[in-house]
């Protein structure tokens, strides 16, 4: 049997009017913004981070340090001053403990012939990591 002739597809009515230049702008506009919108849905952390994140909280604080991340967030900020190595010691249990800088806070001294604590500026280090290994 023989093969039919290829016919070109005919079009069933006129073609359609192209997309004018505005009216393709707003819609890429309005696309970009869905998808800004989609990324800005915080996804909540799980009860197992949430713990995690109250372990690593409580371990800085027992170590001297200060957390000054919100609670919650899956990337825990923390000052500690020079001489603590709290850091090292988060990097030897498997964290991976980055320097975010450093700032100037009033921390509390203990005076120790009195025992009075007063609050004084003091230069910290802040380092982030994240809850997971």
């Amino acid at each position: 049997m023989a093969d039919p002739p290829c016919q070109a597809p005919v079009a069933a009515g006129p073609a359609p009017a192209p997309e004018s230049y505005w009216a393709r702008r707003r819609r890429v506009e309005q696309e970009t913004s869905a998808r800004a919108a989609l990324r800005a849905i915080p996804v909540p952390p799980s009860k197992r981070q949430l713990e995690r994140w109250t372990e690593l909280r409580d371990t800085i604080h027992r170590n001297y340090g200060s957390v000054v991340s919100p609670p919650g967030q899956m990337r825990i900020r923390f000052q500690v001053e020079g001489w603590n190595p709290l850091a090292d010691m988060l990097r030897q249990e498997g964290y991976a403990v980055v320097p975010a800088g450093t700032a100037e806070v009033l921390w509390p001294v203990t005076d120790e012939a009195t025992g009075i604590q007063n609050v004084c500026p003091c230069a910290v280090l802040v380092f982030e990591m994240q809850v997971e290994k």
